[in-house]
């Protein structure tokens, strides 16, 4: 019979009556109560009813369990394109003692507002009551149906709206069903979402459907019930997530001498493509450390103080796009003040536990988020160690930090990355309105992918269980990475003297980008040169680009110089580079300006070239000039010698003269 009914529900046949309705968006969390029953009506007390149970849901009776009931449950979401869900489920409800019926259901739908409640059983229509209590929204049905008898099958369908259960932000859909709640209490279960195709491209899915297949405009993905119970659903449409952003830095420099100051910009990782509308007012230069951080370098005057304001836009991706290499691995295993790696406790735990999968399941179920610490503002980072002896005053950096020591313990290159990370939590988004909240997660590098793999046992902690380590979301926006420091450089928003707020993200659909690739000449070595000669010389180039620009190449177009073109791997926004040539001019028996030509990403493109007038200084005409010096001075030196010939002589001949008289 079981069996029958779970074919029957499996299959989507249903005899009943179904109305008609939109799509709409998921509920974010649902209990589902069972039938309930009271004492027996005996022929004594009434001749109008037979001897057996009459089961009534009634808040102070007891329930009725899965020993008197066999429960079957279809559920389907279907979406429409405005965010809206409508649900159906459609339940059958196995009698599995000889006198008992059910006579009333009662479904419980935490958050989320709920319209459009109906509900059918084989007679018809049945008698719905919908009450809401804050977030809870209670449905109780009336059945038409008294159906008595052991192996006695009772099938009814519920439909409703929701309202608040799949929502766009930015770039992206996101559908989020929590787990089931009382999952020993129902024997068979199946979830079905179908979602609209325009929602773009599934990009996570936690878990992993079990069915994944596209028709009639609809995307359909199906789950089990103990998908559903481990860790409810989210589902993500769409390519990538972009915020806006905005961050102001306050320079100082408090000495008598001027100082360069270095501050960590927003850099491209794995996950993440950064361009800057604006850096205000512009670097000097942008540099890269060993860890990939982008650092801004500005000089201050004594006494100056300055405010920097960084605008832009991120795009997220939730699978590294590409790899940034940092420094060797190897690096990554180190022992340090936060990260005690070659701690006895440390080292046994990581033997014991030894892949990164076992160390964030043991972090992440181990460690307790301390929200009030967090309310209090009484939170400081006291790492790996003392979070395993006070596992319950955790916030990100202790989960962070004892992943990290674990893994280097185990010998798994590991290091934090310091953000903002996007959370639905209220109690995290109510403080984030006031001050600049951080979060930090960690990174591990996989052997096998040759990549740096993102995770974050903090949210695998707050989220009832959602996978953070096999699937990453795209709302974790890195602002530097600690892997060869623990510590620096420190991040924007991190200042302990200043607590205003400086850091602004927000959800944002991408838009053209303000500027094209280009670049300026900003310095050149020698300022001149001379025809005639293998002259060096060293041009250097500004990116006015707020991206960075990959796999770059610069075109030589003149003819009578060398190399033709240099390649660079990658070149920061508002970053300086060099590039060097060889360059022999043409004589002209003058000076002259001579024009040099470079261009970029196309050879043949006029709008992407660089020019710039050098001079150049006839070496012939000086060699000309200076043999002319050289022959009058000769010439000249022959006269004065010949003149000084004539007049010694002259003054011999009169010498003589004067001696033969």
């Amino acid at each position: 019979m079981e069996e029958m009914i779970k074919k029957l529900l499996l299959s989507g046949k249903c005899e009943y009556p179904a109305s008609g309705g939109d799509e709409a968006p998921f509920l974010r969390s649902r209990n589902y109560f069972p039938v309930k029953r009271r004492k027996p009506w005996t022929l004594v007390q009434s001749a109008l009813f037979p001897l057996f149970l009459v089961v009534f849901s009634l808040l102070l009776a007891p329930p009725v369990y899965a020993k008197d009931f066999s429960s079957f449950y279809k559920v389907t979401y279907e979406f429409n394109q405005s965010g809206e869900a409508t649900v159906t489920q459609e339940i059958s409800l196995v009698n599995l003692s000889p006198d008992l019926y059910a006579s009333e259901y009662s479904l419980s739908l935490i958050s989320g507002k709920i319209t459009n409640v109906e509900a059918y059983d084989k007679i018809g229509p049945l008698k719905t009551t919908v009450d809401q209590k804050g977030e809870t929204t209670i449905i109780k049905l009336e059945f038409n149906d008294k159906v008595v008898g052991k192996g006695k099958i009772l099938s009814f369908i519920l439909k409703y709206k929701a309202l608040s259960l799949a929502k766009k932000e930015g770039n992206l859909w996101q559908i989020s069903i929590p787990k089931l709640a009382n999952p020993e209490n129902i024997d068979e279960f199946s979830l079905s979402l179908k979602v609209p195709v325009e929602y773009g491209k599934l990009s996570v899915a936690n878990p992993t459907p079990l069915e994944n297949k596209t028709a009639d405009g609809f995307y359909y993905f199906s789950f089990s019930k103990e998908q559903v119970a481990d860790f409810g659903i989210l589902a993500t449409f769409g390519q990538y997530q972009t915020f806006d952003f905005k961050i102001l830095y306050q320079l100082e420099n408090s000495q008598n001498v001027p100082v360069l100051e270095k501050i960590a910009i927003p850099p491209d990782t794995n996950y993440q493509n950064i361009y800057y509308d604006s850096i205000s007012p512009l670097p000097l230069d942008v540099q890269a450390d060993k860890d990939q951080n982008w650092l801004a370098i500005y000089q201050l005057s004594p006494g100056e103080k300055l405010q920097v304001e960084v605008r832009g836009q991120v795009n997220i991706f939730s699978q590294p796009q590409k790899k940034i290499t940092a420094s060797s691995p190897k690096n990554y295993l180190g022992s340090s003040e936060y990260w005690q790696t070659n701690d006895p406790k440390i080292v046994s735990l990581a033997k014991s536990l030894k892949t990164a999968a076992n160390i964030y399941k043991y972090v992440s179920s181990n460690l307790s988020y301390d929200y009030q610490g967090i309310k209090s503002g009484d939170v400081q980072r006291t790492g790996a160690l003392a979070a395993l002896a006070n596992p319950t005053k955790s916030t990100c950096s202790q989960f962070t930090d004892l992943f990290i020591a674990l893994c280097r313990a185990a010998g798994i290159p590991s290091r934090e990355v310091v953000g903002f990370a996007q959370t639905d939590n209220p109690q995290l988004n109510e403080i984030s309105q006031k001050i600049d909240l951080l979060h930090t997660w960690p990174e591990y590098f996989d052997s096998d992918k040759n990549t740096w793999i993102a995770v974050d046992p903090t949210f695998g902690n707050t989220t009832g269980g959602l996978d953070y380590f096999n699937k990453f979301d795209m709302n974790h926006f890195a602002f530097v990475i600690h892997g060869e420091s623990d510590s620096l450089p420190y991040p924007p928003g991190s200042s302990v003297n200043d607590k205003s707020k400086k850091i602004f993200v927000s959800f944002a659909e991408e838009r053209p980008k303000t500027q094209t690739p280009n670049f300026s000449l900003e310095q050149i070595s020698p300022p001149l040169i001379y025809s005639l000669k293998q002259n060096k010389v060293v041009l250097q180039l500004r990116n006015n680009f707020g991206g960075a620009l990959y796999q770059e190449k610069i075109f030589n177009l003149n003819s009578d110089s060398s190399p033709k073109d240099w390649s660079f791997e990658r070149i920061l926004p508002y970053s300086l580079f060099k590039i060097e040539l060889t360059i022999k001019p043409e004589e002209k028996m003058k000076d002259y300006l001579k024009s040099l030509a470079f261009s970029y990403n196309e050879i043949e493109s006029k709008k992407n070239e660089i020019h710039y007038n050098i001079e150049v200084q006839s070496l012939l005409l000086r060699l000309v000039f200076v043999s002319v010096i050289i022959f009058s001075l000769i010439i000249s030196g022959l006269i004065i010698a010949v003149k000084r010939s004539k007049k010694i002589n002259s003054q011999k001949a009169k010498q003589y003269s004067a001696s033969q008289n």
